[in-house]
């Protein structure tokens, strides 16, 4: 990892394209993402701020409940239907807004939402700026790491999302289970959470942009998404203008999140989970304060969006529910009795919203989970991340100073003690996935994958919150040192304060090397730009794609290409249109059915078993494509691939200069005794 970020941050190594219709589609996936849920929200008379923020989750809940739906009525998912879903949950929730308001006489108190701070223009242009410099620090160092947004990611779970994306956009079928089709068909049962990819399909149906498009432009959506939350949770529960304008501009120089599940994985579905918890912890504040049925169904529709964009995320937002309600009774008990009928209220809409998705999960399997072997020490797992230095050359130490001052001063932050005791929690679940082994450990860490990347980026949730503290606390410190000044003193308390916040905000930056841009950028690229050295390997070069765009030129409507699961031709579906064997890197192909097992391991026996002949006509086997590079180091071509040139039934038809690289056409021979590569493998 250090010397791949060393060699990606030397001069020369990386090449930035920014097209001026990436404008335009940076524009239309924000109006994919927020005008269904901002409509649902105002529709409903929610506050502007809080409407801002939660309108992408509820985006994402419109289709993870309208999604299996329309494939189960026989409609195909696109922009009109998406369109539809929402405007009938707007009606739904207006409708809501009418029903007897019963729900506020569970308590004796007149509890209103918390007040986002003293209203204002001021204070809004401040919040307003802030999320505007974040987002655009967060789509600078995602778009300067991946050198254009048409750039392919050369990591393992790229390859299955673009694949999603594409089949959603070929067949209309927004059903988690339907996605069996890209590499799971033999199997009996599937899911996987499509929500994040639906809404991709749909910008990529109003703009026609490319597959990998669609995929990295949310990418750079996440800082400023996640920011926007955080702002807005600060000022819901009490924190100072000042600390709000902050959060997302040093949310945008961490580098665990949104950067290092965004080139590592990429885990783009979990990532925007995590960016929108925020905003789920404020529609959950906001519904047990004020009990508007409207609200109740707006809540259990976010839940719903968690949960369809990943399962495992929508459990952390379970997490600070509880400690969202443990929080509003402590020295409240009054309170007990009305929030755990809210509660309860809140899961059964949220079952009933999300059933179809709920009973796909628990009734078929999920996808190759992964547990990760322990890489360091306690001590020195928990040094990296509080000092912001996991798996990077030096810590991000201009952070972990303002987290520090942040700390110190955290008493005026009390309100949200809530949500830094639930990150405070993973930070020790961080701590066990990197330097503890053992059954226990799994247990605890499974839920994440026992995968240290996703819980520090969920750690860095309360970690930006400390910091944009930290920022008011050393402006009310620069303010009280200078209050004698005749000019500061002329100034309104909540001014000089804002100034100086903005002051340290500025010197943070001109420090940090610009919020921390060149490391971000770093590591950001050494997942995506050619020509570095890639430690994670890589799925397709340019070559590659000429090889499949000429593929696409020979293989006949509806045949499928026989290949190599781990050479990256699985990619050949997202690119170029043509059905792979193996639509997704399967290091086990006997996981994947007999069938495909038998091809692998015996497909050069192709003039000589009558077995493998049948598979190649039952599956319309046209052609093999063999990628030139292996995903990574100490993989091995399956035996079934090998010697193909001596397949007497299989006619190169294209290759590459250093013959790496080819296709074959299958062109079945009359059947002969074992060949020399098939008597080989038996």
């Amino acid at each position: 990892m250090r010397d791949r970020l060393t060699n990606a941050n030397q001069p020369g190594n990386r090449r930035v394209t920014f097209d001026p219709s990436d404008l335009g589609l940076l524009l239309a996936h924000i109006a994919v993402l927020w005008v269904p849920g901002l409509a649902l929200a105002l529709a409903v008379g929610m506050r502007p701020w809080i409407a801002a923020a939660s309108a992408p989750l509820l985006t994402y809940g419109i289709a993870t409940v309208a999604g299996p739906f329309t494939a189960t009525v026989g409609l195909r998912w696109g922009p009109t239907t998406l369109i539809l879903a929402a405007v009938l949950a707007s009606v739904l929730a207006v409708t809501f807004q009418f029903l007897p308001r019963r729900l506020r006489r569970l308590s004796g108190v007149d509890d209103p939402t918390i007040a986002p701070g003293a209203p204002g223009l001021g204070s809004d242009l401040a919040m307003a700026a802030g999320v505007l410099v974040g987002g655009v620090v967060s789509v600078a160092a995602s778009l300067a790491g991946m050198g254009s947004f048409a750039t392919i990611n050369q990591d393992w779970d790229a390859v299955f999302h673009a694949n999603t994306v594409r089949f959603i956009l070929d067949t209309g079928d927004a059903d988690p289970t339907a996605l069996a089709a890209i590499n799971d068909f033999e199997l009996g049962s599937f899911f996987y959470p499509n929500s994040f990819h639906s809404v991709a399909a749909v910008t990529g149906e109003l703009t026609g942009a490319g597959i990998f498009q669609l995929l990295n432009v949310p990418i750079a959506l996440l800082g400023g998404i996640a920011g926007l939350g955080l702002a807005v949770l600060m000022r819901t529960f009490g924190a100072r203008v000042a600390a709000a304008a902050a959060v997302p501009v040093l949310l945008a120089a961490f580098a665990s999140f949104p950067y290092d599940v965004s080139w590592r994985g990429p885990l783009i579905p979990f990532a925007m989970g995590v960016a929108l918890l925020p905003a789920f912890a404020v529609l959950t504040e906001t519904t047990l304060a004020t009990r508007r049925p409207a609200s109740f169904l707006l809540t259990g529709l976010a839940a719903c969006g968690l949960f369809g964009l990943h399962p495992s995320v929508a459990v952390v937002g379970a997490m600070f529910v509880v400690a969202l309600l443990a929080a509003r009774w402590w020295g409240h008990r009054q309170r007990f009795r009305s929030d755990l009928i809210c509660g309860g209220i809140l899961a059964l809409l949220t079952v009933v919203l999300g059933i179809q998705q709920i009973l796909g999960a628990l009734g078929t399997r999920v996808i190759d989970v992964q547990d990760w072997p322990a890489v360091t020490t306690p001590g020195r797992a928990f040094g990296d991340l509080l000092l912001l230095n996991h798996d990077s050359i030096f810590p991000q130490y201009w952070l972990v100073v303002l987290m520090l001052i942040g700390a110190l001063g955290i008493g005026r932050i009390r309100a949200l003690w809530w949500w830094l005791a639930v990150t405070a929690a993973f930070v020790g679940l961080f701590v066990l996935a990197a330097a503890y082994e053992g059954p226990w450990v799994a247990k605890l860490t499974g839920l994440w994958w026992n995968d240290r990347y996703r819980l520090a980026a969920i750690a860095v949730l309360g970690f930006a919150v400390l910091a944009a503290n930290g920022v008011v606390v050393a402006a009310d410190r620069v303010v009280a040192l200078l209050g004698k000044s005749s000019r500061v003193a002329r100034l309104p308390r909540r001014s000089a304060v804002a100034a100086a916040s903005a002051v340290i905000l500025v010197m943070f930056g001109t420090l940090s090397s610009g919020f921390y841009l060149p490391p971000n950028v770093a590591r950001m690229s050494s997942a995506y730009q050619d020509g570095l050295p890639y430690a994670v390997g890589v799925n397709v070069t340019t070559t590659d794609r000429e090889a499949m765009e000429e593929l696409a030129r020979m293989v006949e409507p509806g045949q499928r290409v026989m290949n190599d699961p781990n050479d990256g031709s699985a990619l050949m579906y997202a690119l170029v249109g043509v059905q792979p064997m193996f639509g997704h890197i399967t290091p086990n192909p006997l996981e994947k059915g007999p069938d495909r097992a038998a091809l692998v391991l015996s497909f050069n026996c192709l003039d000589s078993d009558p077995d493998v002949r049948a598979l190649v006509e039952e599956y319309d086997i046209g052609y093999v494509f063999q990628g030139g590079t292996l995903l990574r180091p100490g993989m091995e071509r399956f035996p079934g691939l090998l010697g193909l040139d001596q397949v007497d039934s299989l006619e190169r038809v294209w290759s590459d200069e250093t013959d790496m690289l080819g296709i074959y056409r299958i062109a079945l021979q009359p059947l002969a005794a074992p060949s020399t590569p098939c008597a080989a493998q038996a």
